[in-house]
């Protein structure tokens, strides 16, 4: 049998895909315990932020308008939180790079549309996280305004 390049290119990709498996398998059990780790944030603020959110309902707030603030606390804080790891990670990533090649100070490549998408699938995740949260904050009445009541 003749091995093509073409051949030899997709065993070699085959097998690079292959070692990294774990590593894909890691980020993906790391997401799901991010998610859930700020839906208990969130819910424990929530917990904490229940008297404001029975003055809100005194002066007019209704449910939805309470579950929608909360709602979109949580996406903001995944949006930020993953923009900062970003960040963090590329210049971690360059650092790290640096040291072991050389002190070769090329421009490092960006994927532009890796961070895009990243930024763009917290949105959905901060909103799946915080919609314990919303739905807990808007169960709120005005008589949680009151000092001392829970």
């Amino acid at each position: 049998r003749v091995v093509t390049p073409a051949d030899l290119a997709q065993e070699r990709a085959d097998r690079v895909a292959k070692r990294f498996e774990p590593f894909k398998q890691i980020g993906r059990l790391t997401l799901i315990a991010g998610v859930i780790a700020m839906a208990l944030i969130l819910v424990l603020s929530v917990i904490d932020r229940k008297q404001e959110y029975g003055s809100l309902r005194v002066v007019g707030a209704d449910r939805r308008q309470i579950a929608v603030m909360v709602a979109a606390e949580g996406v903001v804080l995944s949006f930020l939180g993953v923009l900062l790891g970003l960040v963090t990670g590329w210049i971690s990533g360059w650092g790290i790079r640096q040291s072991v090649v050389g002190h070769d100070y090329s421009n490092p490549a960006v994927p532009w549309l890796v961070i895009l998408a990243t930024l763009l699938g917290s949105l959905p995740l901060g909103l799946v996280a915080a919609a314990p949260a919303a739905s807990l904050a808007s169960c709120a009445e005005p008589s949680d305004s009151k000092p001392g009541t829970f």
